[in-house]
């Protein structure tokens, strides 16, 4: 799974982490929504339909994060005013 995100023995998990953690930061809403219905989810015993949203959950993260490799301080504050803004 990782290959298809570009992820092998040579990826710099420090900036894996930072995009991930940069995605949560700007989405946090939602992010908080999807840990919600997980949890949900979990409680009421449906823990296959819990790991097909948290994958899809992961897909969409890390989905996004390899479509904007590198970015600036600025650019991701400016993704998170816009996200303000909508």
């Amino acid at each position: 799974m990782g290959l298809k995100y570009g992820i092998d023995n040579n990826t710099d998990t420090a900036a894996l982490e930072k995009k991930i953690i940069a995605y949560a930061t700007l989405h946090y809403l939602e992010v908080h929504k999807w840990f919600g219905d997980l949890n949900t989810l979990w409680k009421a015993g449906k823990f296959y339909q819990v790991g097909f949203d948290g994958a899809g959950y992961g897909h969409k993260v890390l989905g996004s994060t390899t479509e904007e490799p590198n970015l600036t301080n600025k650019e991701i504050l400016q993704q998170g005013l816009n996200g303000l803004f909508e």
